[in-house]
């Protein structure tokens, strides 16, 4: 529910925007837009699903899209075929996606970890997104809620492309969390992605429920997402 939602806060910003849910979110869908070298034509890509964090091997982390569906990987050993399983690795990501987005944000558990390898730097999905093409990179540093994040998200695009005001329509956690565009709304940033960040965080820290308390107030909820790469995209 809070995937679905987060999803679509950030699309309702973007004139043109192509969003994957459900059994549309699959490792086939992704890997034939990126065969297609349509990866290169978004300026923003948000993920929001779960991520696999391998600290030994970072090159093996992957996010995690639709497991409906996936073919037999028998069937595929069997008939040569390259094998199917619901994640898009660092690897893949560093080695056949070709991006040219400002901004890539990874709204899952974990997704700035990885490992310092000598002569390489710190590698992990920040470095395989960089080396891709992205500009910059929005991710977590640890295990993240999904409403708090849902929220937190929306608050940054509302920052980052609109006038930062809230819609007095929506439900509180809502509100707090995403507007309806303003009329002209824009897909050029208000402010700097780091910014926009920064005030979506403090807005989450300080939501108040209707009961009078803060139920995000805990930086385990509003710190986990930082910014890397160009933070004034």
């Amino acid at each position: 529910v809070w995937f679905r939602l987060e999803i679509s806060r950030a699309a309702q910003w973007f004139t043109n925007a192509t969003t994957l849910t459900g059994r549309m979110a699959s490792e086939q869908s992704l890997s034939e837009i990126a065969r297609e070298r349509r990866l290169s034509t978004f300026s923003v890509l948000h993920f929001a699903t779960h991520a696999v964090v391998d600290p030994i091997s970072p090159q093996r982390s992957a996010l995690v899209l639709s497991q409906a569906d996936l073919p037999d990987p028998r069937e595929a050993a069997l008939s040569g075929e390259e094998l199917v399983d619901g994640l898009v690795t660092a690897r893949e990501i560093m080695q056949t996606w070709k991006l040219s987005a400002d901004l890539v944000v990874l709204s899952a558990c974990e997704t700035a970890l990885g490992r310092n390898v000598s002569g390489e730097g710190y590698i992990g999905f920040c470095h395989a997104f960089f080396q891709a093409g992205a500009r910059s990179v929005i991710a977590s540093l640890w295990k993240v809620d999904d409403e708090a994040t849902a929220i937190l998200m929306g608050a940054f695009y509302r920052h980052w492309l609109g006038n930062g005001e809230r819609a007095d329509g929506d439900p509180p956690s809502l509100r707090e969390g995403g507007a309806k565009p303003a009329e002209g709304a824009r897909e050029h940033p208000s402010v700097a992605a780091s910014e926009a960040l920064r005030r979506a965080r403090l807005e989450l820290r300080d939501y108040r429920a209707p009961n009078g308390t803060r139920p995000f107030a805990h930086p385990c909820y509003w710190a986990g997402f930082v910014i890397f790469g160009d933070a004034e995209s």
